[in-house]
C-alpha cells in the first residue's frame, strides 16, 4: 500500500504529471515488495512553499509512506530515482526536493485493515 505525495511550488501540466506517475510507478518496485499495483500517486501543485526563509517556484515537499518497513539503502534509491523523475518533467530543481519516509504497520483499504 504504497503512496507517493508530490507537493510542488511550480506548476506540473498534465502531461507531466502522466510522466511522472508512470516513472513513480516504475521506481517503487526499488523497495522490495512494492509495486505499482498498489500505488497511490497524489499531486498538489502551485503550493505556498518556502524554503531557506524565501517563497519558491521551484521546490517540493515529496511524501512517501509504505506499509512494512524497508532498508536505508532502498530508500536513498527511491530518493534518487523521485529527484530523477522530478528534475526530468518538472521545472523543479533537486537542491530544493524534499523526501520524507514513513513506514506503517497498519494501513486501511476499503473499508479493512490490511
Amino acid at each position: 500500500m504504497p503512496t507517493i505525495q508530490v507537493k510542488s511550488a511550480a506548476k506540473i501540466s498534465d502531461s507531466a504529471k502522466e510522466l511522472v506517475k508512470a516513472e513513480l510507478g516504475e521506481a517503487i518496485a526499488l523497495i522490495p515488495g512494492k509495486s505499482e499495483q498498489w500505488l497511490m500517486v497524489l499531486f498538489g501543485h502551485c503550493e505556498d512553499l518556502f524554503f531557506q526563509g524565501v517563497k519558491s517556484t521551484e521546490a517540493a515537499l515529496v511524501e512517501v509512506g509504505i506499509k512494512g518497513q524497508a532498508t536505508r539503502a532502498d530508500f536513498a534509491k527511491l530518493a534518487a530515482a523521485i529527484t530523477q523523475t522530478l528534475t526530468k518533467h518538472t521545472d523543479l530543481q533537486s537542491n530544493s526536493i524534499y523526501i520524507s519516509f514513513s513506514e506503517y504497520e497498519n494501513y486501511g483499504y476499503a473499508g479493512n485493515l490490511l
